[in-house]
């Protein structure tokens, strides 16, 4: 059994890991400083098995770890035993499939032999959520087996750390993802912007929201840092939005005209937010759903160019174009010939339309655009 002071070692790696001070591919090395023999990676799987990621491993060849992501995922004999294993501390032995069947595979015979046979092992899973997991997996040569058992002990007393230094790195990480691609976009939009998280905390104020929040006559920020709406009817309307935007059902945005602002009234237009990093990132984190919650003024934005609508709308600018041209009185065959486009692409441009700000027909749509934007010239 691993010895007290290597095991806090580990331990404090973990943390380190997690914290975003120290790579993942620091936690594998140590991990296998403690157990040589073995081959251990950390990886992501989608559930149906039609993706793979190694964010890092130890005393593989890297060429097999490459083949692994390119191919060999998709043979493993052992898929069902990763889709099924327990979550940490628990672990899943690759003995649940006979060895006779895994010799018989191309799996085996060009991937597993040739690396000192290592045809025995387990798995724990870090992580698993409605489409993907991340796992644990170290692997030995069956002569090593009461070494492989070892390891396999210590992830029994080590497994909940590595799961809390997952959902940490998984909330800076997001808060880090957030920072570096939304600030400079939402800053630059003619409306006030607030993304917050799942549980309504305050993530992110961009300029002009952070001086509606100065002035707190509409909107506020709590003693816990959650974003509050200061009339109660508004309070209420734009958390159950949040709420729905953290849906994996909902995809997009809500309006919610706001009693509080005075006439003509404030509108909030909430959107889902999704942070994900790059799918061979090595941040090992799930997609973190957020929210984006838009505060727009009327009387600040008596005209607006195609990418104003779009950003406040939470449209696309073809969107926003046949919103302008509805605007200016023009039926959808004038909007569907100045776009060369087909009547029918127009048609379903409006639908889209009349469903993303929760309108029926092109009368409600036009009243609540002149509402919010008042007259707009064609850019």
């Amino acid at each position: 059994m691993t010895n007290e002071r290597a095991l806090l070692g580990l331990i404090d790696k973990i943390y380190l890991c997690g914290s975003g001070n120290a790579d993942w591919q620091e936690f594998t090395d140590e991990y296998a400083r403690l157990f040589p023999s073995l081959k251990s990676a950390l990886a992501g799987y989608d559930r149906q098995f039609t993706d793979a990621a190694i964010f890092c491993s130890t005393n593989y060849d890297p060429q097999f770890m490459q083949s692994y992501e390119a191919y060999y995922y998709k043979i493993n004999p052992w898929k069902d035993v990763l889709a099924h294993a327990p979550m940490s501390p628990n672990v899943s032995w690759g003995a649940e499939v006979p060895l006779r069947e895994v010799r018989r595979t191309e799996f085996y015979s060009d991937w597993i032999r040739p690396q000192e046979d290592v045809v025995r092992g387990f798995t724990t899973v870090l992580f698993r959520e409605r489409d993907r997991l991340v796992s644990l997996t170290p692997n030995v040569n069956p002569k090593h087996i009461e070494e492989a058992r070892a390891a396999a002990d210590c992830i029994k007393l080590i497994g909940p750390h590595l799961q809390r230094a997952l959902e940490l790195s998984r909330q800076l990480t997001g808060l880090r993802v957030q920072n570096a691609t939304m600030r400079g976009a939402l800053d630059a939009l003619a409306a006030s912007a607030f993304v917050v998280g799942a549980d309504v905390r305050l993530e992110y104020a961009n300029a002009r929201a952070e001086a509606l929040l100065s002035v707190g006559r509409l909107v506020r920020r709590d003693a816990a840092g959650r974003l509050r709406f200061v009339h109660a009817d508004d309070h209420r309307a734009v958390m159950t939005c949040v709420h729905l935007a953290g849906s994996l059902a909902t995809t997009g945005p809500r309006m919610v005209p706001l009693r509080g602002g005075g006439e003509p009234a404030y509108l909030a237009f909430v959107s889902p937010l999704v942070t994900e990093p790059h799918a061979r990132s090595r941040s090992l984190l799930p997609p973190k759903r957020c929210a984006i919650v838009f505060v727009v003024d009327p009387r600040e934005t008596p005209r607006a160019r195609a990418e104003q609508v779009a950003a406040a709308l939470g449209i696309t600018p073809a969107e926003a174009q046949l919103a302008l041209a509805m605007l200016h009185d023009k039926t959808l065959q004038d909007y569907a010939d100045e776009r060369r486009i087909s009547i029918n692409t127009a048609r379903v441009q409006m639908r889209s339309l009349l469903d993303k700000t929760d309108t029926h027909r092109q009368a409600s749509l036009v009243s609540l655009l002149v509402k919010i934007f008042g007259t707009l010239a064609v850019p």
